[in-house]
């Protein structure tokens, strides 16, 4: 557990410190880049909604998981990945393994994002995902990185959430709305 928060601590530095590699999406245009789509019945919820209370179309309710923190499992590239929610990072951060499964090979990108954490140097690749899907929310080409050292659990970080209309904690709920 505490090998895994250190690598998690680790990599959301080096998040921090890579977000100068990547220009942000202005604040104009951020809507028109959030959809929401009508997801088949099939489909399984990633959010529970309020109590007593449905959550309107355009906003997805997470409750706090282990230790507090928010997770939610995401289609990127047809796969299912499952983040931490990290305020704190700059950008979403794929393990290596995660990155793998969404058909990116991490063994051939092209590592040139260099940062200096806590824990020293790491080096990470820059990507951009071209889709990022939860439940009925979707955002396009989304800045993202894939690190070379080891993750517990890839982080979805300010790249996606700063393209949202908000997000909030209500309740001890983090309130995701597009």
């Amino acid at each position: 557990m505490v090998h895994t928060v250190r690598n998690l601590l680790f990599v959301l530095l080096a998040v921090m410190g890579v977000a100068i590699l990547f220009t942000g999406t202005g604040g104009d245009d951020r809507r028109q880049e959030v959809r929401t789509r009508t997801p088949p019945q099939s489909e399984r919820q990633t959010a529970a909604p309020r109590a007593g209370a449905p959550a309107p179309a355009n906003e997805m309710v997470l409750r706090p998981g282990r230790g507090g923190h928010y997770y939610v499992t995401a289609d990127v590239g047809g796969a299912e990945i499952r983040f931490l929610v990290d305020t704190g990072a700059s950008l979403i951060a794929l393990s290596a393994d995660d990155a793998e499964r969404i058909g990116l090979e991490p063994e051939s990108l092209d590592y040139t994002g260099v940062v200096q954490t806590a824990n020293g140097t790491m080096q990470v690749a820059p990507v951009t995902l071209d889709e990022v899907r939860i439940g009925q929310m979707e955002v396009d080409r989304v800045k993202a990185i894939v690190s070379r050292a080891p993750m517990g659990m890839s982080l979805l970080g300010m790249s996606f959430l700063r393209r949202l209309e908000s997000y909030r904690v209500e309740d001890g709920n983090l309130v995701l709305s597009w």
